[in-house]
């Protein structure tokens, strides 16, 4: 089986996204003030961010066990494995579905959709298969602008990262999450660029 389920609409992604951000809203209730989070305060504060944004959902592989998939806590927001990017042709019906609209979450946790097929990014700090080379103004501008690697000529970022969701955070926000990000262990894994819808494989 090539997918392990197909979804009629993408969306469901970008409504978990909104929950998650209306009740970090209703539950942040750290006193406002002038003097600067400490350290410790903004790490604990990107990691409660990262972790109830569901970033691990899409971004951290899974394996297989006896009681089904669970993520591999070896390689945490290190995105989709690069032996895992190869693809096997879609047929009539999944190209039916997906040109109606509909989306296709491979069991390698690619996305195929109208735009294509994406691939989980690395978001662990390797220097160069991850983002350890950015640093905080580049993440913020990549999640504000909705570009690849913060590129404002650039290709936009694909489906299904919400990113539209996640540009309504504050700054101080994005920095928080982006210097949690830091410091989590990096894993080198180079994952692949999307692929255009034209280029996808179709059985013939």
């Amino acid at each position: 089986m090539k997918a392990t389920f197909k979804m009629p609409f993408i969306h469901i992604i970008i409504l978990t996204g909104l929950c998650s951000l209306y009740l970090y809203s209703c539950n942040n209730n750290t006193a406002q003030t002038d003097d600067p989070p400490t350290r410790d305060q903004m790490l604990e504060q990107g990691k409660y961010l990262v972790e109830s944004m569901g970033c691990n959902d899409c971004h951290t592989p899974t394996i297989m066990t006896p009681n089904g998939p669970v993520d591999d806590s070896s390689r945490f927001l290190s995105g989709i494995r690069q032996t895992d990017t190869s693809l096997q042709p879609f047929d009539a019906s999944e190209i039916s579905l997906i040109k109606s609209g509909g989306a296709i979450i491979l069991p390698t946790g690619a996305w195929t959709g109208g735009w294509g097929v994406s691939f989980p990014a690395n978001l662990t700090p390797d220097s160069t298969t991850g983002i350890g080379g950015w640093n905080a103004d580049i993440f913020i501008r990549t999640i504000r602008s909705g570009k690849y690697q913060g590129v404002l000529a650039g290709r936009p970022l694909m489906p299904p990262m919400p990113w539209k969701v996640y540009s309504k955070l504050t700054d101080n926000d994005l920095k928080a999450i982006f210097a949690y990000l830091q410091t989590i262990p990096a894993v080198h894994n180079q994952v692949p660029s999307y692929i255009p819808f034209n280029q996808i494989p179709i059985e013939k």
